[in-house]
């Protein structure tokens, strides 16, 4: 399934670009910024983990995610967009035991790197204001695992705390992942300050992010108690985008080379 995600990425960027390039389109570069969101909806809801007298809930937290952004338009109502962003996803895991009074909470996050290719469809609603509805994919880099560990002050009370990258095929690593793309919003194109966008966002991954699983240790007499579960890695954001204007070259250019015999 991986295999065929990574051929029609990869045939579909190859596509639009080389369509980008057939019809000359304009160039912006700009920048992006998202703050992540955690409305608690489908997605990016809490997940609760059982097991035995031992439960955890791992709910979402604020992240972010930003990086550089080109724009290809088309034309003045369709483009292309494509990136580099960084992106730090932010979770809090509350861990008790039911039957006694033990209760410990902690804040992890994970970093990846996203490389999108989105495309996006434009209304115009003004002379320099416009709709937009973007979809696409992104190729993901997750670079690592989390794992914490809390002691209950002085006593032999153990909580572990663990996310690995998700991975059904266990002889892969994980590293690389997919995910859907999907925005709407506005933007204001002017011919001097250069285009300022704002809207909201959604990444939905194709195959779960992590799995996690926590675990209650009573080390004076050798107890151990743990669940596990998945958490998909959706999420929810605002979305805000500048790209510079273009600046038009005028007068006499030189046009040769650096060096004339």
């Amino acid at each position: 399934m991986k295999t065929i995600i990574t051929l029609t990425f990869a045939l579909f960027s190859v596509f639009t670009m080389s369509q980008v390039s057939k019809l000359k389109s304009e160039s912006f570069f700009g920048f992006n910024y998202k703050p992540l969101i955690p409305f608690g909806v489908v997605g990016d809801a809490p997940v609760d983990l059982q097991n035995g007298n031992l439960r955890t809930t791992v709910s979402s937290a604020f992240g972010y995610s930003f990086g550089a952004v080109v724009r290809s338009r088309v034309t003045d109502l369709i483009a292309l967009e494509t990136g580099l962003l960084y992106t730090t996803r932010n979770y809090k895991a509350d861990i008790s035991l039911s039957d006694s009074n033990l209760y410990v909470n902690g804040d992890f996050g994970i970093v990846n790197f996203d490389l999108p290719v989105n495309a996006l469809v434009f209304i115009q609603l003004g002379r320099n204001l416009y709709a937009n509805a973007m979809l696409g994919g992104s190729l993901n880099f997750n670079p690592s695992d989390v794992r914490d560990s809390i002691n209950v002050g002085n006593t032999p009370h153990q909580f572990v705390f663990a996310g690995s990258r998700y991975t059904k095929d266990q002889s892969k690593n994980g590293y690389l992942s997919f995910a859907i793309n999907a925005a709407v919003g506005f933007e204001l194109r002017t011919r001097k300050e250069g285009t300022f966008y704002m809207g909201v966002a959604s990444k939905i991954p194709v195959s779960p992010t992590l799995e996690v699983g926590s675990a209650y240790r009573q080390t004076e007499q050798g107890y151990v108690i743990g669940n596990q579960g998945i958490l998909t890695g959706a999420t929810f954001s605002l979305d805000f985008k500048y790209f510079f204007h273009n600046v038009e070259n005028k007068g006499w250019q030189y046009n040769r080379g650096p060096i004339e015999q």
